[in-house]
């Protein structure tokens, strides 16, 4: 309603501009445009104070919502794609315990030329235990061969550790580093790969044996008894999520259909598409292949769906909440235009007496207030690239418990930058126009 009525107003100011003189259409500023120039020369026109005021206020308020967008835009491109590391473009869940046939499932989505691979997962809660210190974690039973095609889940193993327990990552694709650490074998321990922050938290070290507890219940003499297995760390890894990086820990599949006693059944089939922008196209087409119930598809913005809606949510009011800026700076333009008004009254009528019509009255006036609004957007766009170029080159640190990553990164959106000036053109013109 309010959007509505802000555009009938801009259209209906422009109808009279431009169609007022006899109903003509006339788009000439020449005549105003000599007139404008004297006014604004003078204290009353760009020198005044109200103009200077308003054109730093829309400047200040140009320059602020072009770099808070700047630094949201790559905050949640930054979490995309962390997210995106560590989860799959989608994947195929079956109501119900018994998923053993996702060699089929698999095959099946494989018909979509869109689908590059694929990866069968057990997914669960459980209990690490270490010493006398437990905590609740996520495990992830993955094929060690298979797994890296999907994920970057190989890319963010840590290979090397500093004395500050930062992490060097593989960053390659390469190799059997995943199946070397995951590989099934009679020899030893089974092995899992933990988060780095949960790795700080537990205070262990590569080959020291863990403890995980599942709520999976075992029948026996003592009625329903939680399952335990002894692991051996293998690896950590670091997806810079710290959510991920405290609480998920990888281990073979068949250790994890092991350790809760799933037999040949998995959580679900987790898939990589060739664009993850696309893939709720993808999971369409897959889900009707299969035939629909009993099994779901989910993409990774459905898995993720919280943390996204919140993005969107913030990123919104932010830009409600500064655009105010703008309008409180337009009121400065109106107050220009009230004192120009009176003070150019006896000009005015002087152009009257001689034919000059109420449209072209207008333009001279709403022509300044362009001015205004236009040196006022243009100064706040180079500001604000400026500001968005500094910070995109300096380490902004918080808090990863918090904000789930370590460092905010920059992005210039240039629809989001267009937006902006538009709206304060628009916001500039409507405090013209009153």
């Amino acid at each position: 309603g309010l959007v509505g009525a802000l555009l009938s107003i801009t259209g209906g100011s422009f109808a009279y501009i431009f169609y007022s003189d006899h109903n003509r259409f006339d788009n000439s500023f020449a005549f105003e445009w000599q007139i404008v120039t004297r006014h604004l020369a003078g204290r009353e026109g760009l020198l005044s104070t109200t103009a200077i005021v308003a054109i730093i206020g829309i400047s200040l308020g140009v320059a602020t919502l072009i770099t808070v967008n700047a630094v949201m835009s790559g905050y949640q491109q930054d979490i995309q794609e962390r997210i995106l590391s560590t989860n799959a473009h989608f994947v195929v869940q079956k109501y119900g315990i018994d998923f053993t046939e996702y060699d089929r499932v698999i095959e099946q989505a494989f018909d979509d030329s869109r689908v590059v691979a694929s990866n069968p997962f057990v997914f669960s809660e459980a209990m690490l235990s270490s010493d006398r210190q437990g905590i609740g974690v996520l495990l992830k039973g993955v094929d060690p061969l298979k797994a890296k095609d999907v994920t970057s889940i190989q890319k963010n193993i840590c290979i090397e550790l500093d004395e500050n327990s930062s992490c060097r990552q593989n960053r390659s694709n390469d190799g059997m580093l995943l199946h070397d650490i995951l590989a099934d074998n009679n020899s030893g321990l089974p092995k899992v790969i933990i988060g780095l922050e949960l790795m700080k938290q537990i205070d262990k070290r590569l080959g020291d044996v863990v403890i995980l507890t599942t709520p999976v219940g075992i029948a026996g003499l003592k009625g329903n008894a939680p399952k335990r297995m002894r692991f051996r760390i293998g690896g950590i890894f670091s997806s810079g999520l710290y959510e991920f990086d405290s609480r998920l820990l990888y281990l073979s599949i068949g250790s994890a259909q092991k350790l809760l006693g799933m037999g040949s059944s998995v959580s679900g089939v987790e898939f990589r598409t060739v664009n993850a922008d696309s893939v709720s196209a993808v999971t369409g087409r897959v889900l009707q292949r299969l035939g629909g119930y009993p099994y779901r598809t989910m993409d990774w913005r459905e898995l993720n769906l919280g943390i996204f809606t919140a993005l969107k949510l913030q990123k919104v009011v932010m830009f409600l909440v500064l655009i105010f800026i703008v309008v409180v700076a337009s009121f400065n333009i109106a107050s220009t235009l009230f004192m120009a008004v009176v003070a150019k009254r006896r000009e005015t009528a002087i152009f009257k007496s001689i034919g000059l019509s109420n449209g072209s009255v207008m333009k001279i006036f709403i022509l300044q207030g362009w001015i205004v609004g236009v040196i006022g957007a243009l100064l706040g766009l180079i500001v604000g690239l400026l500001l968005s170029a500094f910070f995109a080159n300096v380490e902004l640190s918080i808090s990863a418990d918090v904000y789930m990553v370590e460092s905010l990164k920059v992005k210039v959106n240039p629809m989001e930058v267009i937006l902006v000036l538009i709206s304060t053109l628009l916001i500039s013109h409507l405090a013209t126009i009153y």
